[in-house]
């Protein structure tokens, strides 16, 4: 989720004046004497410790999910699994990787509403987790594992990760990009390095033992994590009442054709991305069976899709619009060209690199609340979270799209485009980015007309903006 993540946090508008700042920008209450005592923002101990645990849960939560492909190979050769359809065992990862985007909306809204509640949810979360993934070691049908590892882990995912990006934004202000930055390295990080130590424990243990192995190292580095994932602010049960369950402002924002159009944006931008993320490794396992060949495609791909994330977002801070095109365009080009004419597995790493580079429009999102949060944070996690949910949908139904995309019968080396039964896949993902290039170019002239004025709808007063922080 490293790109959404980032989406998230960005929306906020800081309002520290000094990035060494001690103190709370808030009255809470306390008096200027206890706000002293709060931990520094924007550095110290905690902080640092804050972004060292947050990066840790994003390589091992979203890392495994990015490199589920990897998986999908070995089971898709190795009984009990090799009597399913490579679409059909993809569902498992997919529908993990789609809760993960769908569910952060519901954690956060309760995250926020009751916050004496975090740390139960957490706790409860690992253990359901690493239980999961422990059972799915004796399945024997896939109904089982789409269940335990794709439903249960995703959930409980998301719930361990979902506080990363509520209490960021209160460690970090003036130096939020560079946080955001080293915990999204993560995502890329963990799927380019797992890869390779998922391969050697299904070479050498196979894959009950797998689960088992990964159960127990998420059991030890999720229970270390969440110890440091706290809020900068000691939070309990609230004495005035709670908070709404969504932030102030309403839905109006949903009527607003640029909230539509980037609901439409995260659709076209998730149906490109995702057939090749899940059947790269498929795709370069029909020109190679090592695995090494395999391991080495699928993290080239993540790798240069952490990359890819950081210029995205370096982009859409100029023009949402434009970075959204441009992605469109260019992943449109690549898949048609690069990955159409793939015939040797030299191409396939090309193709690996620049797709990485230039499919990650969901890095996008947060630039859309720009255009729709009037600088109201909560507002704008709640658009991100909604966004998010659209490729989350995308996701889950993605094995049923590829089930009719890839014919697996068609596995002889054809003799110019579109090789190994992927022809169908590849117009797919082409009409698709050229789809989120029309959607993209539509936001341009809307702009004007139908952004919200981010002047008129802040507090002007220190007093309307404490009294707009206790309404959230």
């Amino acid at each position: 989720m490293a790109s959404f993540d980032a989406a998230s946090t960005t929306a906020s508008r800081s309002t520290s004046t000094s990035p060494h700042r001690s103190v709370s920008q808030f009255d809470f209450g306390d008096g200027e004497e206890n706000a002293q005592l709060l931990p520094r923002v924007d550095g110290g101990k905690a902080a640092w410790l804050f972004i060292a645990a947050s990066t840790i849960l994003e390589t091992f939560i979203w890392g495994y999910s990015f490199c589920f492909a990897t998986t999908l190979v070995y089971l898709e050769n190795h009984p009990p699994w090799s009597r399913y359809s490579v679409s059909q065992l993809s569902a498992v990862g997919t529908t993990q990787l789609g809760l993960e985007y769908i569910f952060p909306v519901v954690a956060v809204t309760v995250y926020r509403r009751y916050p004496e509640w975090v740390r139960t949810i957490l706790w409860t979360s690992v253990a359901i987790s690493c239980g999961s993934m422990l059972l799915s070691s004796w399945a024997t049908e896939l109904w089982q594992l789409i269940v335990l590892q794709g439903v249960l882990c995703g959930i409980s995912n998301t719930l361990i990760y979902s506080p990363v990006f509520v209490y960021l934004t209160d460690w970090w202000s003036a130096r939020r990009g560079m946080a955001l930055g080293v915990v999204f390295a993560g995502g890329g990080l963990g799927g380019f390095i797992f890869p390779w130590l998922i391969n050697v424990i299904l070479e050498t243990k196979g894959f009950p033992w797998l689960c088992r192995i990964w159960a127990l190292m998420t059991a030890v580095v999720f229970s270390v994590s969440i110890v440091f994932i706290k809020p900068r602010v000691p939070i309990g049960r609230p004495a005035g009442g709670r908070a709404p369950w969504f932030p102030v402002g309403g839905w109006k924002f949903a009527r607003n054709p640029l909230f539509l159009l980037s609901m439409l944006c995260a659709a076209f931008g998730g149906l490109a991305y995702l057939p090749v993320a899940n059947y790269l490794a498929v795709y370069a396992h029909s020109f190679s069976s090592s695995t090494t060949t395999v391991n080495l495609v699928v993290g080239l791909f993540n790798l240069t899709a952490s990359v890819g994330c950081f210029i995205a977002g370096a982009l859409c801070d100029r023009s949402y619009a434009l970075a959204n095109a441009l992605s469109g365009a260019l992943c449109a080009l690549v898949s048609l060209t690069a990955w159409g004419l793939a015939d040797t597995l030299g191409k396939v790493y090309l193709f690996a690199v620049l797709f990485g580079l230039v499919g990650q429009q969901s890095a996008t999102w947060g630039a859309a609340t720009r255009d729709l949060a009037a600088g109201n944070p909560h507002l704008g996690t709640l658009i991100i979270t909604l966004i998010s949910v659209m490729k989350g949908v995308t996701s889950l139904f993605m094995p049923v799209v590829s089930e009719a995309l890839y014919k697996r019968s068609a596995v002889e080396k054809e003799p110019t485009w579109g090789r190994y039964g992927f022809g169908n896949m590849i117009i797919f993902v082409g009409a698709c980015s050229i789809a989120l290039l029309a959607c993209s170019a539509a936001i341009l002239p809307l702009r004007k007309m139908f952004a919200v004025d981010d002047a008129a709808e802040k507090p002007q007063t220190e007093r309307g903006r404490r009294q707009s922080f206790r309404e959230e």
